[in-house]
């Protein structure tokens, strides 16, 4: 992502994959030191990642049952649809093709 992101506004080191990896992590690393909450100690900012990765973990599950149901449905439909199409291809192929103009 940071690579696209830098690409678009014209950072060339940062299309790089090395160096965008590593300005990733180090700035997830940045926000896991610095303190949850105003008071708290230093390296509680993981507190504040959480909320943000419990997020994005449920939104990847849903994409991926989403996924999954969406495939076994197709799987199914297809199944269903060929056994009344017996003979539709066949009839298909066979047809006379269109003349050139």
């Amino acid at each position: 992502m940071i690579q696209e992101l830098a690409g678009s506004i014209g950072l060339k080191p940062l299309t790089n994959a090395y160096s965008a990896t590593a300005l990733a992590v180090i700035l997830g690393g940045a926000i896991a030191m610095l303190p949850g909450k105003p008071g708290a100690s230093a390296g509680t900012g993981g507190l504040l990642l959480w909320p943000l990765f419990g997020a994005t973990n449920q939104l990847l599950g849903t994409i991926g049952l989403l996924t999954v149901g969406l495939q076994a449905w197709m799987i199914l439909e297809s199944l269903l649809a060929w056994r009344h199409a017996n003979g539709v291809l066949e009839t298909a192929l066979k047809r006379e093709p269109a003349p050139k103009i």
